[in-house]
């Protein structure tokens, strides 16, 4: 197994209330992955599917296991209509990667690296519990 890496994440996010500050079940970015999507996102600002009143980008020091899942795309807020978030089905556990707008091969889930960064999705089946950290066997447990 893969010892955990740290993660420094951003979210361009909505500030109505405290719960749109919960990463569980969203996507979040490294540096240049959230501004690929924050630029996409204000060039296509017209679509309700892709503004939902987002206002501020936080950022979030995070330890994850390097084991990464399938990115699934997740959307809305609990104050969002429909409310949220809500994902598409996928690994429930694992942290979910690849290259913004699945560029490259395999969305390059694999890859060292990405000219866009990267884009993640934070299962909240994987979250550890207080006090733990990802294991070098995350991969496998469930």
């Amino acid at each position: 197994g893969l010892d955990p890496v740290p993660l420094d994440a951003y979210i361009f996010h909505p500030g109505m209330s405290v719960e749109d500050y919960n990463i569980e079940d969203q996507n979040v970015a490294d540096l240049a992955g959230d501004a690929a999507f924050i630029c996409m996102d204000r060039l296509f600002h017209e679509c309700p599917r892709l503004d939902h009143n987002y206002t501020l980008i936080s950022r979030y020091s995070l330890e994850i296991s390097p084991s990464f899942g399938q990115y699934r795309p997740c959307n809305g807020y609990p104050d969002t209509i429909p409310p949220g978030p809500s994902c598409v089905p996928g690994d429930p556990r694992l942290v979910g990667r690849e290259a913004p707008f699945s560029a490259g091969e395999g969305e390059l889930r694999c890859a060292a690296g990405s000219p866009l960064g990267f884009w993640y999705q934070l299962p909240k089946g994987g979250r550890c519990s207080a006090g733990h950290r990802p294991s070098k066997e995350a991969w496998a447990t469930g």
